[in-house]
């Protein structure tokens, strides 16, 4: 199931862009900020794994989406027609597979190892917008996605490019395959997001995937795993639900974004993620960020600084926006009227009509 949108649309005015991306480049910090409290968890001594935090994340979003229909009361909570109601629930799987995977993957990587991994969610994004969305694909915004892929390669080290284990670290194969397969849902979930949020209000978005977050971790994947739930300390259940609160305001700008943007521009500054996970790596965790990682990390910023200015070059002025609308409304009333104007049967008051 694809969701379509019209490639003719106009694109957004400067100021609604640059708040989009700002956002979203916000939302990566908040992100950062969750997988810092999960892998603090992580570091415990209780044993509690990635799904039980998925499974908490999952309850705090669903309450705080909750609480926002019960104020703004949204309208199409199961969609508006059958096929939104699918990409709903399509929402709800895919999303859990990013989180899920994320998470996972977090057991086995480090913090911005594992989040420079997943950047190469923009690649999926884009090239299933250019697909199901029919959006275009600009030379700037190829070039700087390749800049940042450079990045990624760096902070990865994958021995198959030559990277020697000893000098540079190695990477746990499953951490990277989980990783991966994170940013393919994520990549897919973007699109989708892209596609609801410009329809429903973002709290219904947001219930659809925390639902999918809560029952497939508890339900599905746990007993699959052979797991039991662990009741966490006050110090973890602290984490936990900083972590999920984290991840419902970083959900809510991501989703209030892509409501705004094209899904191009806004995967791109999502690299703010993994510049920020470094960071806190550095700060929060005891796992150390080595210098080719570094490297990564401007190559990915300077990435995203390009894809800011081409977004903000490429959008309309205001005026220019303005005038545009006017003038498709001036068209439509000209149509109009020239559909009323049309010959028909001459009226009783028309000229020439003998009474």
């Amino acid at each position: 199931m694809c969701p379509r949108s019209s490639s003719t649309a106009a694109p957004p005015p400067a100021p609604a862009l640059t708040k989009a991306l700002l956002l979203v480049g916000l939302s990566g910090f908040f992100f950062a900020g969750q997988g810092a409290c999960l892998k603090r968890v992580l570091a415990g001594e209780d044993g509690i794994g990635a799904f039980e935090v998925c499974t908490v994340r999952g309850l705090i979003q669903m309450l705080g989406s909750l609480l926002v229909m019960a104020r703004v009361r949204p309208r199409g909570i199961f969609g508006t027609s059958r096929r939104m109601l699918g990409l709903l629930f399509a929402r709800a799987i895919i999303g859990f597979g990013g989180i899920g995977f994320a998470f996972a993957s977090m057991e086995l990587l480090p913090l911005g190892d594992a989040s420079a991994l997943m950047f190469v969610s923009p690649i999926v994004s884009t090239l299933v917008a250019w697909r199901c969305l029919g959006e275009t694909i600009g030379r700037v915004e190829v070039a700087a996605m390749a800049g940042a892929i450079v990045g990624v390669v760096l902070v990865a080290r994958p021995p198959a490019l030559g990277f020697d284990r000893s000098v540079h670290g190695e990477s746990d194969p499953l951490g990277v395959v989980l990783a991966l397969s994170s940013a393919a849902c994520a990549g897919c979930a973007i699109v989708l997001i892209r596609a609801l949020a410009k329809q429903l209000h973002w709290s219904i978005v947001l219930l659809w995937q925390a639902m999918g977050q809560l029952l497939l971790s508890r339900l599905v994947v746990m007993p699959l795993l052979g797991r039991r739930w662990i009741w966490p300390r006050s110090e973890d259940a602290a984490l936990m639900t900083l972590g999920g609160a984290l991840a419902f305001v970083a959900q809510m700008m991501m989703t209030k974004g892509l409501s705004i943007a094209k899904v191009g521009p806004v995967t791109s500054i999502r690299t703010t993620n993994v510049l920020a996970a470094f960071l806190l790596q550095a700060l929060v965790t005891a796992e150390p960020v080595r210098p080719l990682s570094a490297v990564g990390a401007v190559a990915i910023s300077s990435s995203v600084v390009l894809i800011l200015l081409n977004a903000r070059r490429r959008a309309p002025p205001p005026l220019a926006t303005a005038d545009a609308a006017a003038a498709a409304e001036n068209a439509e009333l000209t149509d109009v009227t020239l559909r009323d104007d049309s010959p028909g049967p001459p009226r009783d008051d028309s000229p020439g009509v003998v009474k």
